[in-house]
C-alpha cells in the first residue's frame, strides 16, 4: 500500500499573513521568506529548498488576482468541473515558466521579478542553472544575525570590551566589540558587516546584540541618574560632617548640613550614566541614619539628657 499524499499547507499559514492581506502585505512575506529560504543561503540544506518551493507556490497563486479568488473559493481540492493547482510544469529554482489552476495558465514572472530584485540581476550567486538568464552574478549581502548578551552596569558605565561567539558557516567566529556607554537596558548593539559573510564573495551582514544589564547590588539607575544610600552616624547627622561616599568612578566626598534627616536626597553632579554629549548625569545619594545597638551607660544617660533638650516637636499620624 502506497504512502498517503502529504496534505498541503494553507498558502495564507505558509506566507503568515492572514486572509485579507493585501498585495504589499503578500509581497513583503515572501520577499522575507525567499532570502531565509534560498537554496544559496543554504547549501545541501533539503528542507529549505523544500521550504522555498512552498512560499514560492504560495506567494505565486495568492500575488495573482485571480488565482487567488480561485483559491479563496476552492482551496486545494478541485472545483467543481476544474482541477486544482498543478505546479509539475513549474522551475522553482529560476521562478520561471507556468502553471496550471482551475483550467487557466499562471505565468511566474511575479516571482522572477522579487527575486531578481532580491539576488541581483545576474542571478543568485551561483550564476548558471540558477541564474536569470547567465551573465555575472551581483554579490550578495550576507545575513544578519543576532545575539543576546547580559551586561553589568559597570561595563555600560565604563563600555567595557566584550566578545560574542557565533556560529558561522566555516565553524565559530568570535567579534569583539566595545559596548556603548550609557547603554540600556535592552538596548541594542549594532555591528556592522560582523554577520554571515555573503553568498558569492558578497559583504557579510550585521550583528545585532540584544544587550541586558543586570541590577547592579549599590547603584540602581533612574534614566540618566544613579541612585545609592550612604550611612551616617547620629553625631554626623545633627553637627553636619564631610563623608565620603562611593561611586562607579571612585570615591568621593560630600557635605552633610547640619540637621540632615534620614531619608534626605543630596545630589553629587556628574557622577551618574555618561551621556554621548559627554556630560553624565547625576549620583542621588539617600542619607541613612546608623543607630548603634550597643551603647554603654553613660551614653544612655548623655542620650537621655540630649532627648530631653530636644524634644520630638511633632509626630506623624497615628505614632506612638
Amino acid at each position: 500500500m502506497g504512502d498517503e499524499p502529504v496534505a498541503k499547507r494553507d498558502y495564507y499559514d505558509v506566507l503568515g499573513v492572514a486572509k485579507n492581506a493585501d498585495d504589499k502585505q503578500i509581497k513583503s512575506a515572501y520577499r522575507k521568506l525567499a532570502r531565509k529560504y534560498h537554496p544559496d543561503f543554504n547549501k545541501d540544506d533539503a528542507e529549505a529548498e523544500k521550504n522555498f518551493k512552498e512560499v514560492s507556490e504560495a506567494y505565486a497563486v495568492l500575488s495573482n488576482k485571480e488565482a487567488r479568488q480561485k483559491y479563496d473559493q476552492f482551496g486545494h481540492e478541485q472545483g467543481p468541473g476544474h482541477a486544482g493547482f498543478d505546479f509539475s510544469g513549474f522551475d522553482f529554482q529560476n521562478a520561471q515558466g507556468n502553471f496550471r489552476g482551475f483550467g487557466q495558465s499562471f505565468s511566474g514572472s511575479g516571482l522572477h521579478d522579487i527575486l531578481n530584485d532580491l539576488f541581483g540581476g545576474g542571478g543568485f550567486g551561483g550564476g548558471g542553472a540558477r541564474g536569470f538568464g547567465g551573465g555575472r552574478p551581483r554579490p550578495v549581502q550576507g545575513q544578519t544575525v543576532t545575539a543576546e548578551m547580559h551586561l553589568d552596569l559597570m561595563d555600560v558605565l565604563h563600555g567595557a570590551k566584550k566578545t560574542v561567539t557565533l556560529d558561522g558557516p566555516g565553524g565559530p567566529q568570535r567579534v569583539s566589540f566595545t559596548v556603548p556607554v550609557g547603554l540600556k537596558d535592552g538596548g541594542k548593539i549594532r555591528l556592522r558587516g560582523k554577520g554571515l559573510p555573503g553568498p558569492g564573495g558578497g559583504p557579510a551582514g550585521d550583528l545585532i546584540i540584544h544587550a541586558h544589564v543586570r541590577p547592579h547590588g549599590q547603584f540602581a539607575r533612574e534614566g540618566e541618574n544613579l541612585k545609592t544610600t550612604v550611612g551616617v552616624s547620629i553625631a554626623e547627622a545633627v553637627l553636619g560632617a564631610k563623608v565620603p561616599v562611593q561611586t562607579p568612578f571612585g570615591t568621593t566626598t560630600i557635605s552633610l548640613p547640619p540637621g540632615t534627616q534620614g531619608g534626605q536626597t543630596l545630589r553629587i553632579a556628574g557622577k551618574g550614566v555618561p551621556r554621548k554629549s559627554g556630560k553624565a548625569g547625576d549620583l542621588l545619594v539617600t542619607v541613612k541614619i546608623v543607630v548603634p545597638k550597643d551603647v554603654d551607660e553613660k551614653s544612655r544617660e548623655l542620650i537621655k539628657q540630649f532627648d530631653l533638650r530636644n524634644p520630638v516637636q511633632a509626630r506623624p499620624a497615628g505614632a506612638a
